[in-house]
């Protein structure tokens, strides 16, 4: 009332997970099925990025594409898997690595221990889908901010990579996944609470992009196998940089293989109705490489769900017209009407891009139809 605030900046806001910008309402039918096994990540998964209130890595954002791995008891280890399972960090004979401790030693544990291992009644883990190409992934400096250890117990380090077998889709994230680091610290067992149950069979929105003919606009081309980095796609940086920007914080539509399109063509880029599979990161692509092979595809093991529709019509319920500050990144006037999310998404990925962008640019590119939200209906096996 006296004036004494006039002249102070404001932040973006961004404390809680239900203000997270990489956060959104995923499903959109009320009527969503969850899986019934509620189960936790695979701890050799790679972090994605770490969660500012719990400073807890998060290894598979919300709406990323997951597949299941089996996990046995020691003796399955001993008698019958004598190789152990490396992407799980399962040693032959039935132990996994917790952490490491005070004095540099592995904390091992029986992969049945009911505290620190899956116990009698965890049979699976969750991994990233990655459209039944074994794949490896990139350990990055965000792991070595948490401390991650790899199977033989010993510290991992930027460039270290770990193969995801090739697997079969099963559900997609409702939720960001946390790191399980169970038995690393005397005082936490931080996730031990926080079994992940996908959606198996559900209507839910995810962001999409549709990328120009050349997939240089904003350097979304397909992830294609090449046996090594794939998840970061490290080998090839500079192609894919949109893309990268985006993968550590949540699930998306995009071309996968098929071009990119001209302005012309935005709207017949997917065709509603054609199947979607998982690339290598649990990402949403197309099942066939063209649209007309779309209008003749069969489901296969490898499908995870349908396209319903593409939604790009933003502004919506004259949400440019809501006063909100400028730099607050708060849908309203400083998004101009655009649902945060979105905005913040479409924003990541053109300065990833090096597209010079303000806000009006930001809309253009909405309204352009090509960014905006898929409607996509996971399918049940």
């Amino acid at each position: 009332m006296n004036g004494s605030i006039q002249g102070l900046p404001i932040r973006s806001e961004t404390r809680f997970r239900g203000r997270s910008p990489f956060t959104w309402n995923l499903v959109k039918a009320p009527d969503n099925v969850n899986a019934p096994e509620s189960v936790y990540a695979a701890r050799t998964l790679p972090v994605a990025s770490i969660d500012l209130a719990t400073a807890d890595g998060i290894v598979i954002p919300q709406g990323v594409i997951v597949a299941l791995k089996g996990v046995h008891t020691v003796g399955v280890y001993k008698d019958v898997i004598q190789a152990g399972d490396a992407e799980l960090g399962i040693t032959a004979s039935g132990t996994i690595v917790g952490g490491i401790d005070a004095y540099g030693s592995a904390l091992t544990y029986a992969v049945t221990d009911e505290q620190t291992g899956y116990g009698q009644h965890q049979v699976a883990v969750i991994t990233i889908a990655n459209g039944g190409d074994a794949c490896q992934d990139v350990y990055t400096a965000l792991d070595e901010e948490v401390d991650a250890v790899n199977a033989s117990g010993t510290l991992v380090a930027a460039g270290d990579t770990v193969t995801r077998a090739a697997n079969i889709p099963y559900g997609v994230t409702a939720m960001p996944v946390f790191q399980d680091y169970r038995g690393k610290y005397l005082n936490s067992d931080g996730p031990s609470q926080q079994l992940d149950a996908p959606l198996i069979k559900s209507y839910i929105n995810v962001p999409y992009v549709i990328d120009n003919a050349a997939n240089n606009l904003y350097f979304f081309p397909a992830v294609t196998t090449d046996g090594s980095d794939i998840k970061s796609n490290v080998a090839n940086p500079t192609a894919h940089k949109g893309y990268n920007s985006v993968l550590p914080r949540c699930g998306f539509l995009y071309l996968g293989a098929r071009t990119g399109v001209a302005n012309a063509n935005v709207g017949n880029a997917f065709v509603l109705g054609e199947y979607l599979v998982s690339d290598q990161n649990g990402r949403f692509i197309p099942q066939n490489a063209s649209t007309a092979n779309a209008l003749v595809q069969t489901k296969t093991a490898q499908t995870i769900g349908r396209l319903i529709c593409l939604d790009s019509k933003w502004p919506k319920s004259l949400s440019e017209l809501e006063d909100t500050y400028e730099g607050s990144g708060m849908t309203g006037t400083d998004t101009r009407g655009i649902d945060k999310f979105i905005y913040d998404f479409v924003n990541t990925i053109l300065t990833a891009s090096g597209l010079a962008h303000t806000r009006n640019d930001i809309y253009t590119a909405v309204q352009s139809g090509r960014f905006g939200m898929a409607t996509i209906e996971i399918l049940p096996a």
